[in-house]
């Protein structure tokens, strides 16, 4: 995907479509009637997803002069 060439309209719209293939494959990850390849595969989607609009965020960010604000690594820690 050459996000470079598109409008911010364009690459809004991809990032409400990664959302949404996020959000669905991620409830399919809970689906306990799926089998367990299938619930695999939807958890794999869901990180391509995550990943994918990530990426579109930062470059919504860099086009309106933001690029700073959007964190580049993970704001959790796995610690309690």
């Amino acid at each position: 995907m050459d996000i470079g060439q598109k409008s911010i309209g364009e690459i809004i719209d991809l990032l409400v479509t990664a959302d949404i293939k996020c959000y669905m494959s991620q409830d399919r990850i809970m689906d306990k009637n799926l089998s367990t390849e299938e619930r695999l595969l939807a958890a794999e989607i869901a990180q391509q997803m995550n990943a994918r609009r990530n990426l579109l965020i930062r470059k919504i960010d860099e086009i309106l002069g933001q690029e700073g604000l959007s964190p580049t690594s993970k704001t959790y820690s796995k610690e309690k």
